[in-house]
């Protein structure tokens, strides 16, 4: 007798939202609200791209240590997430129905 084809099974898509990377977003949204404290508008997207970049608009230099507060943070959640879906976790959180959250 001839094997009969598996069932494809349509799986609904959601949005999954990467714990890891938004953990590494929260030091740069604090460097904003300290910014926006400061002065206002403007001392968000200098705290933000000097978080971010390096680069200080105020300062007109480039810093090393400011970068501990933005693209570090954000870099090291992104390695994070790339060993969870490496390892299989994020696999084995979808297998359990787990919804809107990955590592």
């Amino acid at each position: 007798m001839a094997k009969t084809k598996a069932k494809r099974r349509f799986h609904k898509g959601s949005i999954k939202v990467p714990i890891s990377l938004v953990v590494g977003l929260v030091p740069t949204l604090s460097e904003a609200i300290k910014g926006w404290k400061q002065s206002g508008p403007n001392g968000v997207l200098n705290n933000v791209s000097a978080a971010l970049t390096g680069y200080s608009p105020l300062v007109n230099k480039f810093q090393w240590f400011s970068l501990k507060y933005g693209l570090l943070p954000l870099a090291m959640g992104a390695g994070v997430h790339l060993l969870a879906n490496y390892a299989g976790i994020n696999r084995a959180l979808g297998r359990a129905r787990i919804p809107f959250l990955r590592v």
